[in-house]
């Protein structure tokens, strides 16, 4: 079920909120890491909440995250091509 909070998505984060963190659009990448205050990502400019909207597809894009703890942990730290 989705739901809209109104004027308290402003103040905590919702789930419509974590919704768009954990979306496969190119354009909420990289967005929304607040855990409780979404003001956090307003001032980081972080913050992506398109209005009365919910993300069409949720997921990783791009490059394959490596499926083994030590690879996930090593992963970030890696030279990539380009």
């Amino acid at each position: 079920m989705r739901f809209f909070f109104g004027a308290l998505e402003r103040v905590v984060v919702t789930p419509r909120f974590h919704h768009w963190h954990h979306a496969a659009e190119e354009a909420a990448r990289d967005r929304n890491f607040a855990v409780h205050l979404p003001i956090l990502d307003r001032i980081f400019g972080t913050e992506h909440l398109p209005r009365r909207a919910w993300p069409e597809r949720y997921g990783i894009t791009g490059e394959p995250v490596p499926a083994g703890w030590g690879g996930q942990l090593v992963y970030p730290f890696r030279a990539r091509p380009g």
